[in-house]
């Protein structure tokens, strides 16, 4: 017994491409200061922490990883990232110290002790920042 198998494919609607032209139209006049004035508001917020991670890493002696932990913490805290990265990383952090101590590398394993503890603090500044701005309503932890 033979079946018909039959595939639809839609073609997507670029009837947009039509209105932005290379040449200078008025559309294209109207569409890029929209955009760069909305990429203008993430880039300069994200230079200025990155800037600021960088001195005050210099001035407490930063490891280059510490660096990265503490311009993300910042990123998090002004651009309101979900919060479940942060946990992920820490429970990975977590996870790589006993792994550590088996393998007899206990550095290792107090530096990723360590760097969990900042993500778990992390974690708790976004929830408590998304508890602040009413992202998340104060009865979610409340059993009727």
């Amino acid at each position: 017994m033979k079946r018909k198998i039959t595939l639809t494919f839609e073609i997507p609607n670029f009837s947009f491409w039509k209105k932005m032209k290379i040449s200078g139209s008025k559309e294209e006049k109207e569409i890029y200061p929209k955009l760069e004035r909305n990429i203008w508001r993430k880039i300069i917020p994200l230079a200025v922490i990155i800037v600021l991670s960088f001195l005050l890493g210099q001035k407490y002696d930063f490891t280059p990883l510490g660096f990265v932990i503490f311009a993300y913490f910042l990123a998090t805290v002004y651009f309101s990232f979900n919060s479940r990265l942060s946990a992920f990383l820490a429970l990975a952090f977590l996870i790589t110290c006993p792994i550590a101590l088996i393998m007899k590398n206990e550095e290792i394993a107090n530096q990723a002790a360590v760097y969990a503890y900042y993500f778990l603090v992390i974690c708790l500044t976004q929830e408590i920042a998304a508890m602040a701005r009413g992202k998340i309503s104060r009865n979610y932890f409340r059993k009727d």
